[in-house]
């Protein structure tokens, strides 16, 4: 808007604590303007006050409608519904609650941050155990044109880590991922806190990916894990954390909410069941490899929809 494209364009109008740069009018206008099924979703009052420079921090919804967000999840991640047990989270990270997720492997836990990550001003700080990860996620927003997540890794080269921190200084990002190791680096933390600063980025979430492996991984392997909690202090004592999860057992939760006790009082949103009915375990007794083999084909042949067009596989005898 601030550019001068019309409204008419917009898939959807945020109107967040940092919309400085449009007047009430303007931005009164530009909602009238969208297409009927365009969403607008309000992170301040517009009869508010402008904030002072000090205030712009995100705002944190009172009680967000799961209609309005599920409109916002299709139009910039093509998910018209959310999973079971997804909206639980993302309910309490919009409300600004500091959660423990969890989700069964597969059921969209990076949706649950990357979406609220999205809605607030200012920048989410995502800790992620491996390269691999952080580029995959990464990546995988781009390919369907969501350019607004970069990382800092050791694979990189200067000249990509540069690029990186130039796009963290202009504000394209909303996510940024990083390993638990570059926290041990008082010089990265201050870095980061310079940059939040003298950008106007708040930290809108400190969130940790996979964060089981602070309670496997922590007391020894990857100490680093332990020091999450101070840097979150350091960088955003208010940001919300947000520990995402698959595997969390009791110990493991009660072991994470030790060592995040210090920063927050956590929100445990577990599913209401793991069951996975695509998955199933059997038994079945053979005499022989080529038993074995019969019985393996046997089992994926009835299993595979013929749909898919393995017709070689289908004529294996």
């Amino acid at each position: 808007l601030v550019e001068g494209a019309p409204a008419s364009d917009a898939d959807a109008l945020i109107v967040s604590a940092t919309s400085d740069d449009l007047t009430d009018a303007e931005v009164a206008a530009a909602a009238g303007a969208l297409k009927d099924d365009a969403p607008v979703v309000w992170c301040s009052d517009l009869d508010a006050p402008k904030p002072t420079p000090d205030a712009a921090q995100p705002r944190y919804f009172d009680q967000p409608e799961r209609l309005t967000v599920e409109r916002l999840l299709e139009r910039f991640f093509g998910f018209q519904f959310f999973r079971d047990g997804q909206w639980e989270i993302v309910e309490q990270l919009l409300m600004g609650a500091s959660t423990l997720g969890v989700l069964p492997t597969g059921a969209g836990k990076t949706v649950c941050f990357q979406l609220p990550a999205l809605l607030q001003p200012g920048l989410a700080v995502v800790v992620s155990p491996l390269v691999s990860l952080m580029d995959d996620q990464v990546m995988n927003l781009r390919a369907v044109g969501l350019d607004f997540a970069g990382r800092a890794h050791s694979r990189l080269s200067d000249d990509e880590l540069q690029e990186e921190l130039r796009r963290f200084k202009e504000g394209t990002y909303k996510l940024f991922y990083v390993s638990p190791e570059r926290f041990h680096s008082q010089k990265f933390v201050n870095q980061l806190i310079t940059l939040s600063a003298e950008h106007g980025l708040p930290i809108s979430y400190f969130v940790v990916d996979e964060a089981h492996l602070a309670s496997e991984w922590g007391h020894d392997f990857r100490p680093s894990y332990l020091t999450l909690p101070d840097a979150r202090e350091a960088l955003s004592p208010k940001a919300p954390i947000a520990l995402l999860t698959a595997t969390a057992p009791r110990q493991i939760r009660e072991d994470l909410a030790a060592i995040f006790r210090k920063s927050c009082q956590l929100k445990m949103v577990l599913p209401p069941t793991f069951d996975r009915p695509e998955l199933s375990f059997e038994v079945r007794r053979v005499e022989s490899d080529e038993e074995r083999l019969i019985a393996i084909t046997d089992l994926v042949r009835s299993a595979l929809p013929r749909s898919l067009g393995h017709e070689d596989f289908f004529d294996l005898h």
